[in-house]
């Protein structure tokens, strides 16, 4: 997969200082940088605003779906309402959507209680990503998540599940072993970003993405999977 970073901010041209974010100008020519190859490019989406399937339409509407230039949403927001992502199935039937199981997700309730509700999406999402991170370089907790995904399994045995959270080309061949040594096969999705970066401060988003930990990163999760 490689995502692109889309927010409601930068839907209605307000400031944004994040450096993740490209303009939206450049946003075919980017998309087009992947056509025909083997990536799954993914628009990695999030509001706090109402009308979720309207500002969904605001992206896709303008020929990235019609074209096949991107067939992949990950929505980076805390339970988005089920008519809204009706409505979104209905209008790009071919869309394969993530739902990103973030901090606030998973800190909702019970295990039990956080499964029951994902599962009330049915068909409506393809992948469910459990990324307590966010992008922000934190590890993820191995015994929580492997459980987590079990669980989950056991109700959505369909779904494609993933890994988030510190990911980077030092670590993901050992990281990848250890989750399959736990879950007896890799038959999972993982998912890295703030580990690709160089940061410039402080300040979330105030990095750059570093080509040679990309391929690192690649690399080391293909040796994983060969091995």
């Amino acid at each position: 997969m490689v995502g692109f970073l889309v927010s409601y901010k930068l839907l209605n041209n307000l400031p944004i200082l994040n450096r993740r974010y490209p303009s939206l100008d450049i946003f075919p020519k980017l998309l087009n940088c992947c056509k025909n190859k083997r990536v799954f490019p993914t628009i990695h989406y999030n509001s706090k605003e109402e009308g979720l399937a309207k500002q969904i339409g605001s992206i896709f509407g303008n020929k990235i779906y019609q074209e096949g230039l991107c067939r992949g949403l990950q929505l980076n927001i805390p339970w988005p309402r089920i008519e809204e992502l009706e409505k979104i199935k209905e209008n790009y039937p071919e869309l394969k959507i993530i739902f990103q199981a973030s901090k606030d997700v998973l800190n909702s309730g019970s295990t039990y209680s956080i499964i029951e509700r994902i599962s009330n999406y049915n068909s409506l999402i393809d992948y469910v990503l459990i990324d307590s991170s966010g992008g922000n370089s934190l590890d993820f907790n191995e015994e929580f998540s492997c459980n987590f995904y079990k669980e989950l399994l056991k109700k959505r045995p369909k779904l494609k599940i993933g890994f988030a959270g510190g990911l980077n080309g030092e670590n993901v061949f050992l990281r990848m072993k250890s989750l399959e040594k736990t879950l007896g096969k890799i038959d999972f999705c993982i998912d890295a970003e703030g580990g690709l970066r160089d940061k410039l401060s402080p300040a979330y988003g105030d990095d750059l993405l570093n080509l040679n930990k990309v391929r690192s990163y690649l690399s080391g999760a293909k040796r994983a999977l060969v091995n």
